[in-house]
């Protein structure tokens, strides 16, 4: 499909991975990486969508634990017990980074404290001594990005963090976003069916965005951290934050019996 015949279609997206990002250490500033490595590209546009992977921001925030100093509760070694994989100290990193949750033979459902629903709270070993968890506040990270990527390109951007999902009724993984910067993640339309009567539809846009972004990110391996998404039409949204997707009453409500 060529640039001319996209110049013909109303409404269309486009997603490219920005390539050759290097490895994420403590300290570095991904806005001012994504500005350098877009530079290689079509450079940074206005109303370009930034989606991360949260390891990398976490791998910059320093969001590290170190397993050997963790002291497994007698729940960790239940779980342990059940699913037989990871380490009686790794699933008590996920009991601290939960709410709630809920437990099957292959993993732990969790309510992560944000309260987003993820598997293992979003959790990941590093390796056998090293577990990284999520931002402590992704939307700030969201934001300090979308920040860096303006002051040094001078263009607008939004910026959404993503992470990997896996569902207890289904293999694999997709992704949903845990931290947005300029854009709200719910889209809100309405319609009129044929009695009619006024539909309002609410969509989760920024999971939708994210999930595109993961075509192209993939697992970990893939070396591909963040993906540029162009031509979307949104109003930026300065106020908004991931959890405005959450319903309102389940804010700090535990949702599983923790078992």
């Amino acid at each position: 499909m060529t640039m001319d015949y996209l110049k013909v279609i109303p409404e269309y997206t486009i997603a490219f991975p920005v390539a050759n990002m290097p490895q994420i250490n403590l300290g570095d500033k991904i806005g001012s990486l994504v500005v350098d490595r877009m530079s290689q590209l079509s450079g940074v546009m206005d109303k370009d969508i930034y989606v991360i992977a949260s390891k990398i921001v976490s791998k910059a925030e320093g969001r590290y634990v170190d397993l050997t100093t963790i002291k497994p509760s007698q729940e960790a070694h239940r779980i342990y017990g059940i699913i037989k994989k990871k380490s009686p100290a790794l699933f008590q990193v996920i009991l601290n980074e939960s709410l709630s949750y809920k437990v099957n033979k292959f993993s732990v459902l969790s309510q992560h404290r944000l309260g987003y629903v993820l598997t293992s709270a979003g959790v990941d070993s590093i390796d056998d001594t090293t577990a990284i968890v999520l931002p402590q506040d992704p939307d700030q990270s969201a934001q300090h990005i979308a920040s860096e990527v303006e002051k040094e390109s001078g263009k607008k951007v939004a910026v959404i963090i993503s992470d990997s999902e896996g569902r207890t009724d289904r293999r694999g993984a997709n992704a949903v976003a845990v931290g947005i910067a300029g854009i709200n993640p719910v889209r809100i339309s309405s319609s009129v069916d044929l009695s009619g009567s006024v539909k309002v539809n609410e969509e989760t846009i920024c999971d939708m965005l994210a999930g595109q972004a993961a075509l192209l990110m993939g697992q970990r391996g893939r070396n591909i951290p963040v993906v540029c998404i162009r031509g979307y039409q949104f109003d930026f949204d300065y106020k908004a934050r991931a959890t405005d997707m959450i319903h309102k009453d389940l804010l700090g409500i535990k949702m599983f019996n923790n078992g």
